[in-house]
């Protein structure tokens, strides 16, 4: 399992270097040579320091164009490698090292942007585009195994949750117990809560 998985690290970082080399997003990378197998909502190096550059360096303010600026991102992305020995520049671990504090600001960026959204009544639908591609696999799942896959995604900062599953057995259990349901999901979204205020 090892050797498998430092295979993947091996090939992914493959991948994030040609996306950086062509100033190509990772997923856009996979896309054109048909891998939605390895597409994974993690983000990479890359995706975080394009995200990071346009926060720092305005392309209109810098007067250059698409090419000229993704030529100047990628250059500068390279450049947080260029202490690296020859053997180091090819370990994933040592690449990780290097790109830790990009990552660190992209996280909390992130954290803030989601929290404000959530603030702002964003909460549910959120919560909702997460829940979808559960929701899907659980229809796929009941379709093609007639297991009945179910479950609740919850939100304790904008205190929502929703229950979800697929094919037409749970949305005929959901509307015959409705409120049971509703119940039920109301209890462990408070259990969460408390659990979380005690931390």
């Amino acid at each position: 399992m090892k050797k498998a998985l430092a295979a993947r690290q091996a090939y992914q970082e493959i991948i994030r270097q040609v996306a950086c080399d062509d100033g190509k997003k990772v997923s856009g990378v996979l896309k054109a040579i048909d891998d939605s197998t390895a597409t994974t909502r993690k983000t990479s190096a890359w995706n975080a320091f394009q995200t990071k550059c346009r926060a720092e360096y305005n392309k209109k303010e810098m007067g250059l164009t698409n090419k000229e600026y993704r030529t100047f991102v990628s250059d500068k992305y390279k450049e947080l490698f260029s202490g690296l020995s020859e053997d180091d520049a090819g370990d994933p671990a040592a690449r990780a090292q290097c790109t830790e504090a990009v990552m660190a600001w992209y996280r909390e960026k992130t954290s803030m942007i989601l929290d404000k959204k959530k603030g702002n009544h964003g909460g549910h639908t959120m919560l909702t585009k997460v829940a979808e591609p559960f929701i899907n696999m659980s229809t796929v799942t009941a379709n093609a195994y007639d297991i009945k896959v179910c479950g609740f995604a919850i939100d304790t900062f904008s205190d929502n949750a929703i229950i979800w599953g697929g094919g037409g057995v749970f949305q005929a259990v959901y509307n015959t117990f409705e409120g049971q349901i509703k119940t039920k999901l109301n209890n462990v979204k408070a259990m969460f809560q408390v659990v979380q205020m005690q931390k």
